[in-house]
C-alpha cells in the first residue's frame, strides 16, 4: 500500500513538473493523480506563470515518505517530503534567461501531502509547501 501511495505522489509531481515546463496543465497527467481542489492551486500558479511569460526548466528532486495511512471508508495517507528545487529553474519563456527570485526563497523546503484512495487508485487531495527549510 505504501508503494502505491508513493507512486501516486511521485506521478503527481512528474505531471506538475511537465505542466510548469509549459505553464499549462493541458496534455499532462495532472487530473489523473490530483483532485480538483488540489489542482486549483496549481492552475492558479500556472495562470500567473503564463501571464508573466515564464516556464520552468529542469525538475525538482523529491524525497517522499509515507507517515500515516488510515483504513477508513475512504482510506487516507499523509506523505512528508523535502523538495529540492536546486535544478528546477524559473525562466523567461522568450529570452530563456533565469528569472530572479527573492533571496529568502527556500531552495529545499518541507512539503506535506494528503492522498485518498478513490477506487483502486490514490489521488493527491492536498499539497502544502511549508515555509520551512529541510
Amino acid at each position: 500500500m505504501y508503494a502505491a501511495v508513493i507512486a501516486a505522489y511521485t506521478s503527481s509531481w512528474d505531471a506538475k513538473t511537465d505542466a510548469y515546463q509549459k505553464a499549462s496543465s493541458a496534455g499532462t497527467d495532472m487530473r489523473k493523480y490530483t483532485t480538483f481542489e488540489a489542482l486549483a492551486d496549481i492552475e492558479r500558479n500556472l495562470s500567473a506563470m503564463k501571464k508573466a511569460g515564464q516556464v520552468t526548466t529542469g525538475s525538482p528532486v523529491i524525497h517522499p515518505k509515507v507517515v500515516n495511512v488510515t483504513n477508513a471508508e475512504i482510506p487516507k495517507a499523509t506523505v512528508t517530503d523535502c523538495v529540492d528545487t536546486t535544478n528546477w529553474t524559473l525562466i523567461d519563456k522568450t529570452t530563456k534567461k533565469k528569472v530572479p527570485l527573492p533571496s529568502e526563497r527556500l531552495i529545499k523546503y518541507a512539503c506535506t501531502a494528503t492522498l485518498e484512495r478513490w477506487g483502486t487508485k490514490w489521488m493527491v487531495t492536498e499539497l502544502t509547501a511549508q515555509d520551512q527549510a529541510c
